[in-house]
């Protein structure tokens, strides 16, 4: 009998181990799939970081320029008055498409002073508050305030969200490239070389080199068409005049398509959150709209009120486009002309 029992004890040892191998081997075949589908994911993450990111924002920013300056030059090249020489007018021209396609708006650059300096408007959106970047009694080619080390625009940006400049104004906006603690900011030579960089910010002073409304109407077209071209598929460009010192009164911009207001749209225009006035928005506005864009969030001490750009642009350059006849611009300069009119009126 000893004999049988020890050979049953051994059928039952081999079964115990057969049956646990099997478990163990079950085991390993779970815990094995499981760490294949957690590497799925961690394998794409660069590309799931990549489409979840915001689309690039270019900031191309003028000064003293009014649809009314705009339409007048692009209506010379509607008649067909437009010679090589004289390309400033087929540049209006592709001013007003591209404005026609988006969100044209009319902007307030209203700061402290009872006209506002190009230095005061880089200063102002930097803040998102209205600033002086001069003296009262200075003229706009006088000293400006010391650069800053950073601004209230890129703090609430955060050092994840890249910044590139163009032009030394910017700086009033964006601080000292690469100045703790804001190292996100680098100061570009031109426009391309920024673009080249990739950044989610680009900012730009179109008119750093021109004097006349002929000189910054071309320099900003030539902006355009390098953001149109170069910038990455998707990114959102922003046009902003932001300084009205030859004639105050409210400042040409242009948003891109898709465009959002609290307050909804009235006649065809975006009705500006915090002047309630259809395709009226203030330069303080556009502070809080680019930290919304780029980084989800505003900050208690601004003025402005965002808007809220479209997730990204789908729209493709028009070559060649002649100037549309957009009623919305039409009605744009009249209102800034009444504007100005009645504040004529109010300041001696």
């Amino acid at each position: 009998m000893r004999p049988r029992r020890r050979q049953q004890r051994l059928v039952r040892a081999v079964v115990y181990v057969l049956v646990l191998l099997v478990i163990i081997g079950m085991i390993l075949t779970m815990v094995g799939s499981a760490l294949a589908a957690a590497a799925v994911p961690t394998a794409s993450a660069p590309g799931t970081a990549s489409s979840s990111r915001p689309a690039p924002v270019v900031v191309l920013g003028t000064n003293n320029l009014t649809w009314a300056d705009i339409q007048a030059r692009a209506a010379r090249h509607r008649a067909g008055d437009h010679a090589d020489s004289d390309r400033v007018d087929s540049s209006a021209a592709h001013l007003l498409s591209f404005a026609s396609a988006n969100e044209p708006m009319n902007l307030s650059v209203r700061t402290p002073a009872d006209r506002t300096c190009s230095a005061d408007g880089w200063l102002t959106l930097g803040r998102g508050t209205r600033a002086s970047a001069l003296k009262p009694a200075d003229s706009c080619a006088g000293p400006t305030t010391a650069v800053p080390d950073d601004t209230p625009l890129v703090r609430t940006l955060g050092n994840d969200v890249s910044i590139q400049t163009v032009g030394p104004e910017t700086q009033l906006a964006m601080g000292a490239p690469g100045s703790p603690p804001s190292p996100s900011v680098s100061l570009a030579p031109s426009l391309p070389e920024a673009l080249s960089a990739g950044a989610d910010l680009t900012i730009v002073d179109t008119a750093r080199d021109a004097s006349t409304d002929t000189d910054r109407i071309t320099a900003l077209d030539d902006a355009l068409r390098q953001a149109q071209e170069q910038a990455s598929p998707g990114t959102r460009i922003v046009i902003a005049s932001l300084a009205d010192d030859e004639d105050p009164g409210p400042q040409m911009a242009v948003l891109p398509a898709g465009t959002a207001s609290a307050r909804g749209t009235s006649s065809g225009f975006v009705v500006g959150t915090s002047t309630h006035r259809p395709g009226l928005a203030q330069l303080t506005d556009l502070t809080p709209t680019l930290t919304t864009a780029l980084a989800g969030r505003s900050a208690p001490a601004f003025d402005g009120q965002a808007l809220d750009l479209p997730a990204s642009s789908t729209l493709t350059p028009a070559k060649g486009a002649a100037a549309p006849d957009d009623a919305r611009i039409s009605q744009l300069a009249d209102d800034a002309l009444h504007a100005r009119a009645s504040q004529r009126t109010v300041i001696p």
